[in-house]
């Protein structure tokens, strides 16, 4: 069973009454506020694939942009432990030199972590 969110369901049922004629395409494009093209496009995507059509494409799927936490740790402990005593940008040079991690995400992970600003 293809499990929907508030916003996917209601979408989907609006799109179904208006693939069986229960309403016209400008009020389906209303109660979705959408353009009637929207509506058309919907429409075929649902005559297509069906109720999966609305389901989104990365829902239960990790962000590729998300961060390891075991690694955002291993900065803050490296810039608490190893470099201790640096600045920040000499911590940064050292990083990028240890091949570590990209400099702008161990500034983006300090400055978070130590709450200064950026």
């Amino acid at each position: 069973m293809i499990e929907l969110s508030e916003k996917e369901r209601k979408k989907y049922l609006v799109i179904k009454e208006y693939a069986t004629h229960k309403i016209t395409r400008k009020q389906a494009a209303a109660k979705l506020g959408v353009t009637t093209k929207t509506v058309s496009v919907l429409k075929q995507t649902y005559l297509q694939d069906g109720k999966s059509a609305f389901r989104h494409g990365l829902k239960d799927q990790r962000s590729a942009k998300r961060v390891l936490l075991d690694v955002e740790n291993r900065i803050v402990e490296c810039y608490q432990n190893k470099f201790s005593g640096f600045n920040f940008t000499h911590f940064y040079e050292h990083i990028e030199e240890s091949g570590l991690l990209y400099r702008t995400f161990a500034k983006f992970t300090i400055f978070r972590q130590f709450d200064r600003p950026i």
